[in-house]
């Protein structure tokens, strides 16, 4: 089970990273599978198609937001400083990590897409909650 977990954790990140390279446009299963060395068939084993695995890649962009609000509840942080906390703690994970920045840039772009704009439109709704929460 640990192997898959990891496979599938490795197709996230080398779609984030060709998604950061080459564009939405261009991210093709065959790309993702090439680059990680693995037939399309091994691919849509772990996803149904690219959607499914976009959807996979704004979870794994979401599950940050959610860590950051179990951080800010746990160190009891008054609304000003919450929001600084996130804010700051989302600046650094962006500038550590840089091709995750395209998915806030494509957010946009995939609010079109039928079979994602709910995921989209939920992050959106989740994302001004816990500031208001904050």
């Amino acid at each position: 089970m640990k192997s898959i977990l990891h496979r599938k954790d490795k197709l996230i990140i080398t779609t984030l990273e060709i998604i950061d390279e080459i564009g939405i446009m261009n991210l093709s299963t065959r790309e993702i599978a090439s680059r990680e060395g693995v037939s399309e068939a091994t691919l849509f084993r772990h996803y149904r198609n690219k959607n499914d695995l976009l959807m996979a890649v704004l979870d794994y962009f979401t599950q940050f937001d959610n860590d950051l609000y179990q951080t800010t509840m746990l160190k009891k942080l008054n609304p000003l400083d919450a929001i600084r906390f996130f804010l700051s703690s989302l600046a650094e994970f962006y500038e550590n990590y840089p091709a995750i920045t395209v998915i806030t840039q494509l957010m946009d772009t995939l609010r079109y897409e039928p079979e994602l704009e709910e995921k989209v439109r939920s992050i959106v709704f989740q994302r001004s909650q816990l500031l208001l929460k904050s």
